[in-house]
This record gives structure tokens, C-alpha cells and sequence, in this order.
């Protein structure tokens, strides 16, 4: 392998790169590839961030929440404030210079999750947005990413389960909807790859799902364009937020088997 660049003051009995270094070459130029895709190709639209659905404006202030007592209400209040959320940070982030430092970074991160998301905890510091049920209910928190295996999670989940109308499903769902990506396969290459499963239509246009989905509304459903996912955390804590006081609250992977 040829050296990356050439030292006109280096003696011409300079020995070439290392095995060990020519790896590290070859992992940073597939690095710098991968990363010259993720800024220049993939769609970073705000419009691509979340499947179209009807909004309700909210304030960043936490009156909306705190004066709902209508369930669907207040479930179309809570999912508003987790996309106004997601749009408020992308439009600030988009609007940096290149190479902003990490502190810049992290400081527009804070003020947006303290605007909008922090409402939600403090909102009704020590109650709860929904009342606890005593009906052995079971709240089921999924966090998926670009997981062909969602689907028959949910579809497991119900068949097995000895009370079926007593399971409850969190779902949020990070896809990539078009000009998809593979990850880094073998010998460093990235291809083009079709859309990714849609784990919620999937199952819910099932003779099984439509019952749970339409019928008994047991599928909470919350997408994010997989350009915008910020990582198994956040999006846990959302999911969080898709619990409506059900008994028990359970958390498992998108690629479960039941």
C-alpha cells in the first residue's frame, strides 16, 4: 500500500506503513465515507421526521397538559409535546456552523428537553397523567430501531399471551423511509437497501392486529425517522410516555420471542 502522503524530507529507505497501521488507515477512510453519506445524501427534512398525523399546537409551557382530563386529549397533548421536541432540536441544530464544540452542542440540547419534555415529569410532580388500574393490565414498552423483527414480536406477544385484551403496547418505531443505508458490511461497504419494515402497519393489517390496533386502540404508536433517532434511551423514555396507568409496566426489544 502506498503511503497517504509523501515527505519530501523523508530518506527514500523509509520504511512503508505497518500492518497495523494500514488498518487503521483503511477504518477511518471507510469512517470518513460513511460520514460524508450521513450529511450529504441522507434526507434530513423535517418533514421526513415523523409519518403525517394530525397535530395538536401545544405550548412549551405545561397549562395543556395539566388542564386535560380527557384521555385521548391528553394523549394527543403528550405526543405533540415529544414531536414539537424532536422538530424544535432539529431547526436548532441545523441552524449551527460546522464543527460546533460539544458544550454548544449539549447546551441546545438541554434548553430544548427542558422546554418541552420536562414539562411532562413536573407537570404533575407525584401523581400520575393517568389513573393506576386494578385490572392486572400489562403495559408493554417497545423501542424499535430499523427492526425486521418487530413485527413478529407483537404478533408472539399476543398469541401467547393468557389475556390478550389485557396487553397494552408502547411502540416507537425508528425507520429509515427512503434513500436507506445499510450499515458497514463486509470489506468496508455501505449499500443501498429498500425501506425498513413498518413494524406497526405490518402487524396492525393483520387479521390479528386490526382487532388490537382499530378495534381495542391496544397499539400506541409513536414513529421517528431514523436520521433523527437520538439513540435506546430516548427513545425508551418516549415509549415511557405511551403508558395510560395499565398495572403492570413491562420493557423488552423489538426482536423478542414470545
Amino acid at each position: 500500500m502506498l503511503p497517504l502522503f509523501k515527505d519530501k524530507n523523508r530518506s527514500s529507505k523509509s520504511k512503508s506503513l505497518s500492518p497495523a497501521l494500514k488498518w487503521v488507515s483503511v477504518f477511518l477512510l471507510v469512517s470518513l465515507a460513511w460520514l460524508y453519506v450521513t450529511l450529504t445524501l441522507l434526507p434530513s427534512g423535517i418533514d421526513q421526521m415523523i409519518h403525517p398525523m394530525e397535530l395538536q399546537t401545544v405550548s412549551s409551557d405545561s397549562d395543556d397538559i395539566l388542564n386535560t382530563t380527557d384521555e385521548h386529549s391528553l394523549y394527543k397533548s403528550i405526543v405533540s409535546r415529544l414531536e414539537s421536541f424532536l422538530v424544535d432540536l432539529h431547526r436548532k441544530y441545523e441552524a449551527l456552523e460546522p464543527g460546533p464544540k460539544a458544550e454548544v452542542v449539549w447546551g441546545i440540547y438541554r434548553d430544548v428537553a427542558d422546554e418541552w419534555l420536562l414539562p411532562l415529569d413536573r407537570g404533575r410532580k407525584g401523581k400520575t397523567y393517568f389513573p393506576i388500574r386494578k385490572d392486572d393490565s400489562i403495559f408493554v414498552s417497545i423501542a424499535s430501531y430499523r427492526d425486521e423483527n418487530c413485527a413478529n414480536t407483537l404478533k408472539t406477544m399476543y398469541e401467547k399471551a393468557a389475556h390478550p385484551d389485557k396487553v397494552f403496547v408502547g411502540l416507537v418505531q425508528q425507520n429509515c423511509l427512503e434513500n436507506c443505508y445499510s450499515g458497514v458490511l463486509e470489506g468496508g461497504k455501505i449499500e443501498h437497501i429498500p425501506p425498513d419494515d413498518d413494524c406497526y402497519q405490518i402487524f396492525c393489517s393483520s387479521e390479528q392486529g386490526k382487532k388490537r390496533c382499530y378495534q381495542n386502540n391496544q397499539i400506541r404508536h409513536f414513529f421517528i425517522n431514523e436520521t433523527e433517532s437520538l439513540g435506546p434511551a430516548v427513545a425508551r423514555y418516549f415509549a415511557s410516555k405511551l403508558w395510560f396507568g395499565e398495572t403492570y409496566f413491562m420493557q423488552v426489544d423489538s426482536h423478542s420471542i414470545f
